[in-house]
């Protein structure tokens, strides 16, 4: 004989609930709440099951019959414990899920916020803050789509935070990033999604949208005073979405009104004070003498050191690719190359 069952099944549904507001909050469809919820009301089930069965047989008896742990038996009723699904409002499963090796944006998104705020890469903690709600439940919900757990969400003051305790993650980032030294290339693999993905973390825990009142040049500005070493990984990341940071010796800027307007319709800044203070950015600026792509330019000047095309023809091809004419007229009689397309030849040493 054990201890009579602490919950009802009016408690228990009240905390599915809340587990089902929860899930709708990361985005999850409501015809998919079902299966979440699967795990948490079979442990309720047998929580039930168990505190009938062991009015009759021992916790050893019971234990065969359910397939259950006798320790899980012994904590249910004989010390009064409640099942560890229901007890934990962010639980939905027993287990982690194993982290896969694939392309896969959660994965990405998260590495991405992980590497922008991790101080210490032996933690096996990650704690993170932002003063918008849809934001940090973004992040927890990737920690959910990867693990089948869910941190905690909370408001501190006029934010809201949470903290993720994970040995495996932990692992798993040092192992991908070399301790947080290098991006996670194997990763993200050669498509361009896994790639915005991991920058839209990293933007919403390192990056600053800076102006002309900060005494800085208008654009995005990175700090990695504290991490050199990701300071030309970072910039090449950019430059695979033709996006061509300028670096120096702790910084990678984004400066450029075309690699800005990129940034912007790529939707890579999901912070909503920096989108707006980017779209004021953007909407100061006036035409742009070099509206053409960096590949295109490389091409199009190939052709003229290939013989392909003669000076006139050159020109001609910048011009309907975007650029102004005088700009165009000088890059063929001078040799000139914009800014842009130095910053991706120097990347790409």
């Amino acid at each position: 004989m054990g201890l009579e069952a602490r919950l009802t099944d009016q408690e228990a549904e009240a905390i599915f609930e809340e587990k089902e507001d929860l899930l709708r909050s990361l985005g999850i469809k409501e015809e998919d709440l079902k299966f979440h919820l699967a795990e948490s009301k079979k442990e309720y089930k047998n929580y039930k099951t168990v505190h009938e069965l062991i009015k009759i047989h021992n916790p050893s008896e019971v234990s065969e019959m359910l397939n259950l742990p006798v320790t899980t038996i012994r904590s249910w009723t004989q010390f009064g414990e409640m099942p560890l699904l229901l007890a934990k409002l962010g639980y939905f499963s027993k287990k982690k899920k194993p982290i896969q090796e694939n392309e896969n944006q959660d994965l990405a998104f998260l590495l991405g916020v992980y590497a922008g705020s991790k101080k210490n890469p032996q933690t096996t903690s990650f704690g993170i803050s932002f003063k918008e709600e849809s934001l940090i439940q973004k992040v927890a919900g990737s920690i959910y789509h990867l693990t089948g757990l869910l941190p905690q969400v909370h408001p501190t003051g006029n934010v809201w935070k949470f903290h993720y305790f994970s040995d495996q993650f932990a692992d798993f980032f040092q192992k991908h990033t070399l301790d947080n030294t290098i991006v996670p290339w194997q990763l993200l693999g050669d498509g361009i999604d896994c790639k915005r993905a991991y920058l839209r973390g990293f933007l919403s825990t390192k990056s600053s949208v800076t102006s002309n009142a900060d005494n800085y040049q208008p654009g995005i500005s990175i700090d990695l005073s504290r991490n050199k070493s990701l300071i030309k990984e970072i910039g090449v990341l950019f430059s695979d979405l033709e996006i061509y940071p300028s670096l120096t010796k702790v910084r990678v800027n984004v400066t450029h009104p075309l690699d800005l307007k990129t940034i912007s319709d790529s939707g890579l800044l999901l912070v909503e004070r920096k989108r707006e203070r980017l779209e004021q950015i953007l909407s100061g600026f006036g035409s742009c003498e070099e509206n053409i792509s960096v590949n295109k330019f490389l091409e199009i000047r190939g052709k003229l050191k290939s013989g392909e095309y003669n000076r006139k023809e050159t020109r001609e091809a910048f011009v309907a690719n975007g650029a102004k004419y005088f700009t165009a007229r000088e890059w063929v009689s001078t040799g000139k190359t914009p800014k842009r397309v130095k910053r991706d030849l120097k990347l790409k040493k």
